[in-house]
């Protein structure tokens, strides 16, 4: 039988459940989340057989091994399994199959509910079943089952082959973790990092959402991409009954999101861009393919099919060449992109309908961005049918973008125009065209931001401002209603405001806000900041700036930038604003891993210069990301949520002052769900640890 898919037709148990094995779970997806995601694609893709027959091929030896749905069988191979090595994927990846192919089922035809659940997995077994509830032992074996897996991923292999996001349901006891792993397909990567783009996360500046307002956002951007992908994740996303696993999968993916990299196309594979280049003299159009980290040095890039194939080699840092590319077809890529793979990688062109290209020295020529900085100018290549709309948001923004005619005659097909002078230098008050929004960094975006403003300390995540130097609030542009909810730590209940229609930004300092603590409301959008008296004092001899924080005359607490000819012995990561130490008080910060564990201390050297000093708050600089802010008064220890981060555990760390805390506390009353959710995490990375 040398046809692979007519032996993928005759597969048993264990060739299914190391073909399963090796399609999920690969080296290059280790460190990010792996769905177990099985539909009937899925299936033709790993078989070679059309979707209806490689369903079959996959049951005949399930139906075999679980006769009248006793699944006693494939427990006890999951027990002799247990007490072995463990080195390969344990053997009840088949059975596990069809759970999520039963899942994948039930949210194509209707409500998610274990009802729908049921039917479509039982007519798998047998077309002819109506029952309804869950068959056979189910409930006992198959939880399991989904757990073991979830225990290899992790803790066995580390998350070298993927982290799992196998996940038990808070209503959906025995179906949820089926239902944990039809969210995210592994193309569906490429959706999130376009959607994360859109909501202008800005990772290094500690800018990280809820998962509650990234589910609720990602309906709403969903509902605009028109596409058969995006339209599945608006029904995850807008199903109460999903509400809770999407929160953790939007929150797992943005954790090992990079936003300097495009990793996101049709099965995993590392993506490149494609960008477009123009030479005004002599006219050139083509396109030039980038070379990130990882790519190979040389080697021949093809379409689907080899339509379209290149031979690219390593030139000036970051690119290949021959600059442009050969043998593209322009008119055919501008309309619908083009993708060119090679060794499990990819080069990717986005289709689009405006494109906007800066001038880029190292190639000599105008190259396509990413994105649209303030202050730069741009050349514009717009398609007719975004046209009128460009034009008028130019005109609405006072933009003197005009058409360039010469070059506008050269562009294939005569569908697209060339602009010339498009530049912004603030933050636009109207609403541009989709893929121009696309573009722009400016603006409110989807979410409440801060702009602006006489921040004080370093820029890197601080929320803090000196009074009279309030912050811009930067509104989403597309909300109709314009009243914020304001609560001050002096307010007793919170205060509104109404920011005019027509602002792109609004300056909070109109609203003359004393010292103190705020956070602005927008349904379920929120922002908190501080605001501080100010500068009280320089002290000449070592050039320290002393900030107040606080009102009035009360010197409670300070914030210090460290002088020159201080040396800082580590570069900090991550600087955080923490509760001072005190008498009777045990104070520590905590990292992802056992080794980050620290105790802030008050700044000495201040003390000693200024003499007399208390402190209610201090700025600590960590060498890793701090996640748990600890205290302790002697009866027990309480965490608080700091910044999210996954727990990264380590073998062999039980005895550090890492895990030691985290055996010891508990979470503090009133913190989120989301913390609430990592926590049960940590707790249960201690067992990685021993």
């Amino acid at each position: 039988m040398n046809n692979p898919a007519e032996a993928a037709g005759q597969w048993d148990w264990e060739a299914w459940a190391q073909s399963l094995a090796d399609h999920f779970f690969t080296v290059d997806r280790g460190g990010m989340p792996v769905y177990f995601y099985v539909d009937e694609a899925t299936l033709s893709d790993i078989t070679g057989l059309p979707g209806p027959q490689a369903i079959q091929a996959l049951m005949s030896p399930v139906r075999a091994i679980t006769p009248g749905h006793s699944y006693r069988a494939v427990a006890s191979m999951a027990r002799r399994w247990g007490n072995s090595d463990r080195s390969n994927a344990p053997p009840s990846l088949p059975l596990l199959a069809v759970c999520v192919l039963a899942a994948t089922r039930m949210g194509e035809t209707g409500e998610i509910s274990p009802a729908n659940y049921y039917k479509p997995y039982r007519q798998l077994f047998d077309p002819n079943d109506n029952s309804s509830g869950a068959p056979g032992d189910y409930g006992e074996v198959i939880p399991g089952l989904w757990e073991q897996l979830n225990s290899w991923l992790d803790e066995d292999k580390a998350g070298s082959l993927g982290r799992s996001t196998i996940r038990p349901h808070p209503i959906f006891t025995w179906i949820g973790y089926a239902l944990s792993q039809t969210l995210l397909r592994a193309s569906d990567r490429r959706q999130l990092d376009r959607f994360f783009r859109w909501m202008q996360i800005d990772k290094d500046a500690g800018d990280l959402p809820s998962g509650a307002e990234m589910r609720r956002l990602l309906g709403h951007w969903a509902k605009t991409q028109h596409s058969t992908a995006a339209h599945r994740l608006e029904r995850i996303a807008t199903t109460e009954s999903m509400h809770t696993l999407c929160e953790q999968a939007l929150t797992e993916a943005l954790a090992s999101w990079d936003p300097t990299r495009h990793v996101d196309v049709e099965g995993g594979r590392p993506q490149a861009s494609l960008r477009i280049v123009l030479r005004e003299t002599p006219f050139e159009l083509g396109l030039a393919a980038e070379r990130p980290d990882g790519f190979p040095e040389a080697a021949t890039f093809a379409t689907a099919g080899d339509a379209t194939e290149a031979s690219l080699e390593a030139a000036i840092e970051g690119w290949y060449r021959p600059v442009p590319l050969p043998a593209i077809d322009m008119a055919c890529a501008l309309h619908a992109g083009l993708t060119l793979a090679a060794e499990g990688r990819a080069l990717v062109l986005e289709p689009s309908t405006v494109y906007a290209l800066a001038f880029n020295g190292d190639l000599g020529r105008y190259t396509s961005e990413a994105s649209i900085q303030l202050g730069r100018s741009y050349h514009l290549l717009v398609a007719r049918s975004a046209r009128a709309e460009v034009t008028s948001f130019c005109a609405a923004e006072g933009i003197p973008a005009k058409i360039i005619p010469s070059l506008t005659s050269r562009l294939p097909g005569g569908e697209w125009f060339l602009f010339e002078g498009f530049q912004l230098n603030a933050s636009a008050t109207s609403t541009p065209p989709a893929d121009l929004a696309q573009l722009i960094g400016g603006g409110g975006g989807p979410r409440l931001r801060l702009t602006g403003g006489l921040k004080i300390g370093p820029s890197n995540g601080s929320r803090l401002y000196l009074t009279g130097g309030a912050p811009n609030l930067a509104c989403p542009p597309d909300i109709t209603d314009r009243t914020f909810a304001l609560q001050w730590s002096g307010y007793e209940e919170p205060h509104s405001f109404v920011a005019p229609q027509g602002t792109g930004e609004f300056p909070l300092n109109d609203l003359q806000l004393q010292a103190g603590s705020y956070a602005v409301t927008y349904g379920d959008l929120s922002l908190a900041f501080d605001l501080v008296d100010g500068l009280i004092e320089h002290t000449a001899q070592t050039a320290a700036e002393v900030h107040r924080h606080g009102a009035g005359g009360d010197a409670s607490g300070y914030l210090v930038n460290r002088p020159e000819g201080v040396p800082i012995e580590v570069p900090p990561k991550v600087p955080v604003v923490t509760a001072a130490p005190a008498p009777g008080v045990y104070r520590a910060l905590l990292g992802p891993c056992p080794a980050d564990f620290e105790r802030p201390d008050d700044p000495k050297w201040l003390s000693a210069l200024a003499g007399g000093l208390t402190w209610s708050f201090v700025e600590h600089r960590a060498p890793f990301d701090p996640v748990w802010a600890a205290c302790s008064d002697g009866s027990k220890f309480s965490v608080t949520l700091l910044s999210p981060h996954e727990p990264r555990p380590e073998p062999g760390t039980s005895d550090s002052y890492w895990c030691r805390l985290i055996t010891q506390a508990v979470l503090e009353d009133g913190e989120t769900e989301e913390a609430q959710q990592l926590w049960s995490a940590y707790k249960a990375a201690l067992k990685a640890c021993a």
